[in-house]
């Protein structure tokens, strides 16, 4: 999974954090996501041994989003494929769509093994 920063980023002032100083530079760069975790607005990203968060807002493009057709519960990090049934089979809580309104790829899709790669 990859990410283009946008190129129209606004230059970072004395208020800004590391990731604002690093999302500046890297500008309308490709960057290659780290997929441990995924998130429904952010990415991370690691550079120099430094995950960096990068929201939604900073990106223009996404290549190969292995979020689609997956929810997350919150509290407890399951992952699994989108259905109907949005309650969490470990906490009980709600899941949510990593990208709302996606839908499970049907030709070729594995979503064991997409799961399980997403934790290596």
């Amino acid at each position: 999974m990859r990410i283009k920063l946008r190129n129209n980023i606004p230059i970072p002032n004395a208020m800004t954090s590391l990731s604002g100083d690093f999302i500046y530079e890297y500008r309308g760069k490709w960057l290659d996501v780290d997929t441990k975790y995924l998130f429904r607005n952010s990415f991370n990203v690691s550079i120099d041994n430094k995950i960096i968060r990068i929201h939604n807002n900073y990106v223009s493009e996404i290549v190969d989003d292995v979020r689609l057709g997956l929810s997350v519960c919150v509290p407890c990090g399951e992952l699994k494929p989108t259905t109907d049934n949005y309650i969490c089979s470990i906490c009980g809580k709600v899941l949510y769509e990593l990208v709302p309104g996606s839908k499970i790829p049907e030709k070729g899709f594995d979503p064991v093994s997409l799961i399980e790669s997403c934790f290596h």
